[in-house]
This record gives structure tokens, sequence and C-alpha cells, in this order.
């Protein structure tokens, strides 16, 4: 299963912690590096995931870098509230979703506590 895009089951999703792979061709699959208290949970191109911590949602820009074999992640907005908001902050960003992106977004509860009170029972 693909980790993070094919993500229709929350439970089957992964949660990603500092270094990992992004799905692109493999002889161009760069490592990311995310903050230890940050977890990549949807990736909806190669410039931006939605991840998350403790407290919301994470709308995640790659950072433009000279070096080919690390990617980095910046969070340029921060949704605590419900899925229309998230969607809106996607909107205004430019973001495109693929339909497996979109399947996975519509997959998530309406609000960020419900989803982590889901995350947290399945754990």
């Amino acid at each position: 299963m693909d980790a993070i895009e094919n993500a229709a089951n929350l439970g089957g999703m992964a949660t990603l912690r500092n270094s990992f792979k992004l799905d692109e061709p493999e002889a161009t699959t760069p490592s990311v590096k995310s903050q230890p208290d940050q977890h990549l949970l949807i990736r909806f191109s190669a410039e931006f995931a939605l991840g998350f911590d403790r407290s919301q949602w994470l709308l995640m820009q790659r950072k433009k870098d000279s070096s080919k074999s690390i990617q980095s992640w910046r969070n340029v907005a921060f949704i605590a509230s419900n899925k229309a908001v998230l969607r809106r902050v996607l909107a205004s960003f430019g973001v495109t979703l693929s339909p497996q992106a979109r399947a996975a977004l519509d997959t998530l509860p309406d609000t960020f506590r419900e989803w982590l009170s889901g995350r947290e029972g399945a754990s």
C-alpha cells in the first residue's frame, strides 16, 4: 500500500517521522526531513503535502533547496478547525488534488479533533 497517496483507510496510513522516502521514481527518490513531532499524512504533489502535529493539520510546502538528495518541508498553513477550512486553504495556495489525494482527503473526519481522536483510539 502506498502509505501517502493511497490513503483511503486512515487506520492504515503510516505516520512517518524524521527521514522517509517519498513516492517518486526510485532513481530520484530523495530523503525528507521533517520535525520530530510532525508527521506527513497526504502528499498532494511534489511541492505540497498535508502533515499534522498534536494540535493541527499542517499544509507543508517543499523548500527550494540546491541539494537534490534531501528535501526539507516548511509549514505554510496551520488548520486546527475543520475540513472545509482545510479545503479553502488548499485552494488559496493553488494546490491541485490528484484523484488519490482527493479520496484520502475525503476520508478525513470533518474536524481535526475528530481525526485526532480516531487516530489516538486506533493506537
